[in-house]
């Protein structure tokens, strides 16, 4: 213990050699700005590679395409997946009757599937319909009777993002933004294996899409979307499974209701708001 090697008058237990309970309360009312928090679970790999040098280099090449296009908030968009699935993880509050220990809520399934979709938007308040990715064999027509105007549906096996489902959402990207020579788009993304295909990096050269990866593990920090708009999203997203629920009693939410569902959620969402912290968001990533 530092303080018995130096000599120094103490109250802590000499067999323990650590601070009391007593001690440890007085710390926390004489220190205002200390408190006891539960932390937020990190893996392993967000702390090991989310590092100033690695981020510096993103940085690097994000001022290197800027100087040289002189992109406009217009023209930067940020595009990232998340997985919707038929069972909410959140539910809205009830009122109950005090003393009651476990309130329950009707929901779908006690696990449900998973359909994931594709956003994409700018700090202008432009964002481009949703792409929606079915764990199918084959894509039905009727899963996006009730999905926001011109959204893009695609079928796949495990209901994932791959490469070939990719380079289809980057078409639906450029038919929605329609870059030029003279007037290039920059798309910033995850760098997810999907990403890392010849295909798409040789479409984005020839429709001139400039596309720019975040650096590994570090989209729960400088990933605009999960910081901004997601959060909201899903809220409202648990909120219109609730409400459709309440007005379909003995019903559950299918894959084929997810798409109306999210139209829901992403009307409230999607709004000049949320493009706005998206770009505050962006630029106190840039000044750190």
């Amino acid at each position: 213990m530092p303080a018995v090697k130096n000599g120094v008058q103490h109250c802590f237990d000499d067999k323990a050699k650590v601070a009391g309970v007593d001690w440890v309360r007085g710390f926390l009312k004489r220190d205002k700005e200390m408190s006891l928090r539960v932390p937020e679970m990190m893996s392993l790999g967000r702390i090991m590679g989310f590092n100033k040098p690695q981020v510096k280099v993103f940085f690097d090449l994000l001022k290197t395409e800027m100087d040289k296009h002189h992109f406009m908030p217009s023209r930067i968009f940020n595009a990232d997946e998340t997985g919707v699935p038929t069972v909410p993880t959140k539910t809205p509050k009830v009122l109950a009757a005090k003393g009651v220990k476990r309130v329950g809520k009707a929901t779908s399934a006690e696990r449900g599937k998973t359909v994931t979709i594709m956003c994409c938007m700018n700090a202008c308040g432009n964002f481009v319909p949703p792409a929606f990715i079915f764990p199918q064999v084959r894509m039905r027509p009727e899963f996006l009777d009730d999905a926001s105007p011109e959204s893009l549906g695609v079928a796949e096996k495990k209901g994932w993002m791959n490469r070939e489902v990719f380079v289809q959402y980057l078409k639906h990207f450029v038919k929605h933004t329609r870059p030029t020579e003279k007037d290039p788009v920059l798309l910033v993304v995850d760098n997810h294996s999907s990403r890392m295909s010849l295909e798409a990096v040789e479409y984005c050269r020839q429709n001139h899409v400039v596309m720019l990866t975040l650096p590994s593990h570090s989209t729960h920090k400088i990933q605009p979307l999960d910081v901004t708009f997601y959060g909201p999203f899903k809220t409202y997203y648990s909120q219109a499974c609730d409400n459709w629920m309440t007005n379909h009693p003995g019903r559950a939410v299918t894959e084929g209701q997810i798409p109306g569902l999210v139209r829901t959620a992403y009307e409230k969402a999607a709004t000049q708001h949320i493009s706005l912290l998206l770009w505050c968001s962006v630029n106190e990533c840039i000044e750190v």
